[in-house]
């Protein structure tokens, strides 16, 4: 799943910054990243959206994220509470 708003126009050879936030992962087989480009003036030029979704290669059937990759975003993300 992916979306893009373009709110400037970005001419050839001019600096940028994108960056890239995740949101959420919103399951243990997909993550949503957002998007921000921005001029080297700091106006904001683009804003967009992923979503991912982790596949086993042969397969293409959905699998859980990588532990290495799961552990490594997890502090970033508040404890669910039930």
């Amino acid at each position: 799943d992916v979306s893009a708003k373009f709110l400037r126009p970005v001419i050839y050879d001019q600096l940028i910054t994108v960056k890239a936030i995740i949101k959420d992962y919103l399951n243990d087989e997909r993550i949503e990243f957002h998007h921000e480009v921005y001029s080297a003036e700091k106006q904001l030029l683009a804003t967009g959206r992923v979503a991912l979704v982790f596949l086993e290669a042969n397969s293409m059937k959905k699998v859980a994220m990588p532990f290495v990759l799961k552990k490594k975003i997890q502090k970033y993300f508040k404890p669910e509470t039930s």
